[in-house]
This record gives C-alpha cells, sequence and structure tokens, in this order.
C-alpha cells in the first residue's frame, strides 16, 4: 500500500509540472516602414523563469539568404548601443530572407532568461543598411510572463565584422515574435512535491 501511495504521489507531481509549463508567443509588430542593420531592445522576466526557443524576424530584403546574429547582455542595451562591453554572441543562423513583412523565423537553440531580470537584446544581419525591417517609433509589448520594450535602432557596419560600430537611429521598433516557454521555479515544484507526499501520508494513515 505504501508503494502504492507513493506512485499515486509521483504520478500526480508528473501531471502537475506539465500543467505548469507552457508554451506561448509574445509579438511587437510586423508593420516594418524601415529598414537597417539591426534592433536592440530590452526583454524583462516576471515572476517565471522563461526559456526563449526561437524567434520570427522581419527581414528586409526580397531574396537570397543572410546571417542572422543575436547577442544579449544583463541588463539593459541603454548606453551600451555603440560599445561590445557585456554583450555576449548567443549564436548566428542563415535565414531565408522574404519580402512584404512576413515572419521569418530565427533559431539558435533554446537558452533560459531568469525570472525578475531584465536581458539587453541585439539582433543583426550582415547587410550593412538592409539586414532587417523595422517600424518608426516606440513600442512595448507585455504578457502573463514578460515584457519586450522596444524604441532603438543599433545603428552598426558590419565592415570589420564589427557589430556596434555604426549610426544610432531612435526610436526605431524592432518588428519580431519571441517563441517561448516558462519554466516552473524549483520552490514551487518542492510545495507541490511536499503537498502531495503529505497528502499520500494522510491517506496512508487513515486506511492502515
Amino acid at each position: 500500500m505504501n508503494i502504492k501511495m507513493l506512485k499515486m504521489a509521483f504520478a500526480g507531481l508528473v501531471l502537475s509540472v506539465s500543467g505548469f509549463a507552457n508554451a506561448g508567443l509574445i509579438t511587437t509588430t510586423f508593420a516594418g516602414g524601415n529598414e537597417g542593420d539591426g534592433n536592440m531592445f530590452d526583454v524583462e522576466i516576471f515572476d517565471s523563469s522563461i526559456m526563449i526557443n526561437s524567434f520570427y524576424i522581419n527581414t528586409f530584403p526580397s531574396v537570397g539568404t543572410q546571417f542572422i546574429y543575436l547577442y544579449t547582455r544583463s541588463g539593459t542595451y541603454d548606453g551600451f548601443q555603440n560599445n561590445g562591453l557585456g554583450w555576449n554572441l548567443m549564436g548566428s543562423a542563415i535565414v531565408n530572407n522574404a519580402s512584404g513583412n512576413t515572419p521569418v523565423l530565427f533559431d539558435i537553440g533554446d537558452f533560459l532568461l531568469q525570472s525578475n531580470s531584465i536581458t539587453g537584446f541585439f539582433i543583426t544581419g550582415d547587410i550593412s543598411n538592409g539586414s532587417l525591417a523595422y517600424s518608426d517609433g516606440s513600442m512595448t509589448v507585455n504578457d502573463s510572463y514578460m515584457e519586450i520594450r522596444s524604441g532603438l535602432r543599433g545603428g552598426i557596419s558590419f565592415a570589420g565584422g564589427n557589430h556596434f560600430a555604426g549610426t544610432v537611429y531612435t526610436p526605431r521598433t524592432w518588428n519580431g515574435t519571441i517563441n517561448y516557454t516558462n519554466v516552473p521555479e524549483p520552490s514551487t515544484l518542492a510545495i507541490f512535491a511536499l503537498g502531495l507526499m503529505g497528502l499520500a501520508s494522510r491517506r496512508f494513515k487513515k486506511q492502515s
């Protein structure tokens, strides 16, 4: 009986964990209207850690392919537009360019953003003055898990491979979607595990 109850508790824990993890997406806009080398924006994560799965971006060239790069830094991008200090290259990928403000998949693999954090993002390409489409003005969008604050173009000159050497234009709004999964906090899982085990224990005592 004891083993049976423990199995029931474990099964309940698995079900509760699977219920916590939710896939979602958050989009700024795909209105376009302007273009350049890339965009910087901030992502604030609320109370639940987030696994970033992939992006959809708004590419400017209508034909061909290009490399797109993702940089991140701990804290806001503001003040580091022309300064590579603290920026980390998370990865790059070849994307198939599209015209007409069409979402294009950009995927470098999953990475984690911790709860209650702010991360600066810089998504940029290798075609000077024509990698990405974006929109004039600033924009803030949010859902239950995060907020995107966009308003600055990270103007860059790819010559020499320096993504942080160009002119900054502001305000400019990143066009794109972040695909993500929220990650249950360990403390939350521990509370549910203890609760389930306590329930199993109480039932066992009543039956014995």
